[in-house]
């Protein structure tokens, strides 16, 4: 910025108005002139003055957002006057968000006390309070909940606040902005109490409304209270499925894509819901409809609304979820298809033939592959991407499975894995693990983490387990899915109380399908991955021991996992032959067959059978054995 601007910046500021310049201009003339936080401070009571006489409230509230956002610069005594101009509109809006959300990282404690004081004071006007400055009030508390959520908890749940709200609730020209606060107010648990206590007749009536804004924030309103509302509403004839119905006949039509969020919303709670979830999966254009809705607002073409994005995803999450067994129950039946659900209410055959219909006739996953928008996106959006995909491949159909890997989901799952872990090269190992882990992260935001990050691990065992492996890879070489599915053999992990010994078999199962690529480097990479994990495998119950050793079947050809067994020289090989000689004696008849297999395999290389007839107590082991069987 030039030396006039900085000496005069609201003429400066004028000229940029009249020329119609935005504040990229502004913010790059301030950069390249390196213009000190004084004269930046200087901008910005310019601006706050222009405003006070009247100026251009989108133009100046503009520059000064990308003004403060881009420089950090804050005055929180101008919030003050920010704060009269909420609910004028929702560019006003954003920009004054946006100022809100820079003030509260630089200056948190000032910034909500301006706020508080703000607010209260309004509050303590009640009985004088005009119908403008009345929805300002409630346009600031709807703005400022997911800012400073507790602050606001406490300005709400004040006797005044509800006496206020009560009284002003019998005009329906109010009903709009209380509904709109009170949705935002849900953010709280004492506030969502106090509503399902104080404002369940205002929303029952509310929802009654002729006019459809009004209904479908009633509905909003609602689904989020429902669980509070049940205890209230007893006398009501109120179903979920009713509030449901307004909101899918709304959408079928589509309208105002503010109301189309407001109502994509309210599914997403509804259909936590199994009333709601029954109802929409026996909806088939419906359902066809939120799938083309997702691609609308995900398309570059127009603007893309992760909002609406992220609600459409979390309520396919929700209609695809299968509420599955106790994992040592779905070990013992593994190849068994689960029939039956917990809930009495939803069946899991059925849920699974929905997500066919998901996976095949809306080809759901396709679409999600498709979408690049996703890729820049935050990860709530992924997160929900990979519990879809994981929800899919509950299903242990084989085709099912295939379907999904040929839609994409692998490279999805895979994308998702390589963002999400930290890979380090451990002398001839390549080994995987979480960022959480790496950085020794333990918060809730972690743990939430490592819940999708193990669903995208399950998800890429259960694909790997049925397709051709040698096809399946387009994007990336097979080998890169290895060091995540050995992750899932690991028992010392930060996801080690929520793995379970059904993630540990499949992750063989899908190592196995890996190991019959005939590839000796990949064998080999194999072999080097697996090794640490192989004495530990061996000792656990029949049905992980014949897997290993179908494992080991496939990689039997590498000298360097033959080494590990038949030279004996080393004590820890010695073992691993000693425990299979053991297993060949074993009462079991099928671990009996693949182990006597490995040897067979093994004794093919003329230098183990060498090693095996050179150890007199080894050859006289395998004669004591094959001499049961004679």
């Amino acid at each position: 910025m030039n030396e006039d601007g900085e000496k005069n910046p609201r003429q400066f500021l004028q000229m940029l108005e009249n020329t119609g310049d935005n504040s990229r201009k502004l913010v790059s003339l301030i950069d390249q002139n390196r213009t000190a936080e004084s004269s930046i401070l200087d901008i910005l009571a310019a601006i706050r003055t222009n405003l006070k006489e009247g100026g251009n409230l989108e133009f100046y509230l503009g520059i000064y957002s990308s003004l403060v956002t881009e420089f950090k610069v804050v005055n929180t005594q101008h919030l003050s006057l920010f704060l009269t101009y909420i609910g004028k509109n929702s560019k006003v809006d954003h920009h004054i968000l946006l100022i809100l959300v820079q003030n509260l990282q630089t200056d948190k404690v000032k910034t909500t006390q301006v706020i508080t004081d703000y607010l209260e004071l309004l509050v303590d006007e009640e009985d004088t309070l005009d119908y403008a400055s009345f929805c300002n009030f409630l346009a600031v508390m709807e703005m400022c909940f997911p800012l400073i959520p507790n602050e606001c908890a406490e300005i709400y749940t004040k006797d005044k606040t509800r006496d206020l709200f009560l009284s002003k609730s019998e005009e329906p020209h109010n009903f709009l902005p209380i509904l709109k606060c009170i949705s935002s107010s849900c953010i709280v648990e004492n506030c969502r109490k106090l509503n399902g206590e104080m404002y369940s007749a205002l929303l029952l009536r509310t929802f009654e409304c002729k006019d459809v804004h009004v209904r479908l924030l009633a509905s909003l309103d609602l689904a989020k209270e429902w669980t509070y509302m049940k205890s209230t509403t007893s006398n009501s004839k109120l179903k979920l499925t009713d509030i449901a119905d307004v909101l899918m006949s709304y959408l079928n039509q589509e309208h105002e894509m503010e109301y189309v969020g407001y109502s994509i919303e309210a599914l997403t709670y509804l259909t936590l819901f199994w009333e709601t979830r029954e109802l929409i999966r026996r909806d088939v254009l419906f359902v066809e409809k939120l799938v083309k809705a997702l691609q609308k607002f995900s398309s570059a073409d127009v603007a893309v609304n992760t909002s609406i994005q992220y609600g459409i995803l979390s309520i396919l999450a929700n209609l695809s979820r299968i509420k599955e067994k106790d994992p040592r129950e779905q070990l013992k039946h593994f190849s068994v298809p689960k029939e039956g659900s917990e809930s009495t209410e939803e069946k899991s055959e059925n849920i699974m033939l929905f997500n066919k219909e998901l996976l095949e006739s809306d080809h759901l996953v396709s679409n999600l592959y498709q979408i690049k928008t996703f890729e820049a996106s935050s990860s709530n959006l992924m997160n929900v991407v990979i519990d879809i995909i994981y929800n899919i491949s509950v299903d242990q159909k084989k085709m099912v499975r295939i379907e999904l890997v040929k839609q994409g989901a692998l490279t999805i799952v895979i994308n998702y894995l390589i963002k999400h872990s930290k890979i380090n090269k451990e002398e001839n190992r390549v080994v995987s693990a979480s960022l959480e882990k790496e950085e020794n992260s333990f918060s809730s935001a972690s743990a939430s983490a490592a819940v999708f990050r193990l669903k995208a691990l399950r998800s890429l065992a259960r694909m790997l387990i049925c397709v051709n492996p040698k096809l399946a890879f387009e994007k990336f070489d097979v080998r890169t899915s290895i060091p995540f599915l050995i992750e899932m053999l690991d028992d010392v992990d930060d996801n080690s109380q929520l793995m379970s010994a059904l993630d540990k078999y499949e992750a063989l199962l899908s190592l196995t399908n890996i190991a019959s690529i005939d590839d000796s480097q990949l064998k080999d990479f194999i072999v080097n991955e697996i090794m640490p994990y192989i004495d530990n495998l061996i000792l656990l119950d029949v049905q992980f021991q014949i897997s290993t050793y179908e494992l080991l079947n496939n990689l039997i050809t590498q000298p360097i996992l033959l080494a590990k067994f038949f030279n004996i020289k080393q004590d820890s090989n010695k073992r691993r032959l000693t425990i299979s000689l053991k297993l060949l004696n074993s009462n079991d008849v099928d671990l009996q067959i693949i182990v006597a297999k490995f040897f067979v395999n093994a004794t093919n290389f003329d230098m183990i059978a060498d090693v095996i007839v050179d150890d007199q107590t080894v050859f006289e082991e395998i004669l004591n054995v094959i001499s049961i069987f004679t």
